[in-house]
């Protein structure tokens, strides 16, 4: 019996921890829904971040770091903007 309850005991804080980490992640997306994180796209495919009209230009080789917010004084990005674009125009996504 105390086997079986150990592994109880252990799968029950397995599941806590993960509701933890999904409330966290919702949070961290609600608390900034202007900026929808996407990590990068594969290294060996060609894209570039693209900013929104009204934000400064970046390098063509800039990549956001994890956790970056846009300075508040930029306008919000449009509804359904592209944060990544690919490089071959002729490209279909």
């Amino acid at each position: 019996m105390g086997d079986m309850w150990t592994l109880f005991q252990v799968a029950t804080g397995l599941f806590l921890v993960g509701c933890l980490i999904a409330w966290v992640m919702a949070w961290r997306r609600h608390a900034n829904p202007q900026f929808p994180w996407e990590p990068r796209p594969p290294a060996r495919e060609k894209w570039h971040f693209t900013p929104p009209p009204g934000w400064p230009s970046m390098p063509p080789d800039w990549v956001p770091p994890y956790g970056w917010i846009p300075d508040p004084s930029w306008p919000p990005a449009p509804p359904g903007w592209r944060w990544w674009v690919h490089d071959n125009p002729n490209l279909r996504y």
